[in-house]
C-alpha cells in the first residue's frame, strides 16, 4: 500500500513541475510574442515615416526638376519693370504691361490708353501713401495726370539658363544668357496683330 502511495506521490510531483515548467514558458512564450509585436510596430512606425520622407523628398526633387533649365515667368515681369522704370525720365508711376506676341493684339498705345481707369485706381491707393509723404504732387488734381505709353520692349524668352553664381567666380563666362530689344517710342505704335513688343511701358505721372 505504501508503494501505490508512492508512486501516486511521485506522479503528483511529476505532473506538478510539469504544468509549472509549462506554465513558464507559456509566460516566456507570451513575453516573446509581446517583445515580436513592439517590435513590428516599431518597424511598422519606421516605414510610415521613412514613407512620408519619401514623398518630402520627390515633392523637393519634383520642384527642383521642374526649375532646372527653365527660367521663371515671373523674372520677364522683373527685367521689363525694371527696364521700363529706368527707362521712364521724368517722374512718374511705372507699369510693364504684358502685350500677347501672337493673335490680334492691340499696339502699346492702346493697351496703354485702355489701362488708364486702372491705373489711375492703383495711384490712387498709393499716391496718399508715398507721394503725399514725399510732397511729389501734393498740389496735382487728380484728373490732371497723364497717362501714356512711353518705351516698349521685347523680352526675348526660352533662353538657355546660365549656371548660378553667388559666388565672386563667374560660372558660364563668355556665354550668351538673357536677351532683350528696346523699340524706344516707337514700339508704343508698333501695327497691331503683329509680334513685336511682349511688353509695354505705361505710365501716369
Amino acid at each position: 500500500m505504501s508503494e501505490i502511495n508512492g508512486f501516486f506521490m511521485t506522479r503528483s510531483n511529476a505532473t506538478w513541475n510539469i504544468s509549472r515548467q509549462i506554465a513558464s514558458l507559456s509566460s516566456r512564450f507570451e513575453d516573446q510574442q509581446h517583445s515580436h509585436q513592439t517590435l513590428l510596430d516599431s518597424v511598422s512606425s519606421f516605414e510610415d515615416k521613412l514613407k512620408h520622407l519619401n514623398h518630402s523628398i520627390q515633392k523637393v526633387d519634383g520642384l527642383v526638376s521642374s526649375k532646372r533649365g527653365v527660367i521663371d515667368y515671373s523674372l520677364y515681369d522683373a527685367i521689363a519693370q525694371t527696364f521700363c522704370t529706368s527707362a521712364s525720365d521724368v517722374p512718374a508711376f511705372v507699369f510693364a504691361v504684358r502685350r500677347n506676341c501672337v493673335g490680334v493684339t492691340p499696339t502699346c498705345k492702346d493697351i496703354c490708353a485702355g489701362l488708364q481707369s486702372e491705373m489711375l485706381s492703383d495711384v490712387n491707393n498709393s499716391r496718399r501713401r508715398s507721394w503725399l509723404n514725399l510732397g511729389v504732387f501734393n498740389n496735382r488734381a487728380e484728373d490732371s495726370l497723364r497717362f501714356d505709353c512711353f518705351d516698349a520692349i521685347q523680352v526675348v524668352k526660352q533662353r538657355t539658363r546660365l549656371q548660378d553664381n553667388p559666388g565672386h567666380n563667374q560660372p558660364d563666362e563668355r556665354k550668351l544668357g538673357l536677351k532683350t530689344y528696346r523699340y524706344y517710342h516707337g514700339g508704343c505704335t508698333w501695327k497691331p496683330n503683329h509680334c513685336g513688343p511682349n511688353y509695354c511701358c505705361c505710365r501716369a505721372r
